[in-house]
């Protein structure tokens, strides 16, 4: 969050909300790699079902590990010590 301009607290804060949340995940969406970036951040249609990036598609794989590869696949993605 840093790199963004936020701290932890200042983007809790913008996380939560009413008026700005949708600006604040619109603008946060735009860190990930979508297939196809969604035009709708926020259906509130049903409410109190709220669907978000209802209309965009991703991979979740690609963005958590695949991405990374070219410029971290030589260093461990995950430590585990039981």
């Amino acid at each position: 969050m840093e790199k963004e301009g936020l701290n932890y607290q200042d983007a809790w804060d913008a996380s939560m909300d009413v008026e700005g949340r949708v600006k604040f995940w619109g603008d946060m969406a735009k860190n990930v790699h979508w297939n196809k970036f969604p035009e709708n951040i926020l259906d509130e249609s049903n409410k109190p079902h709220y669907r978000w990036f209802k209309d965009g598609l991703t991979n979740i794989c690609y963005n958590c590990v695949d991405r990374h590869l070219e410029a971290h696949g030589d260093k461990p993605a995950l430590h585990f010590d039981s």
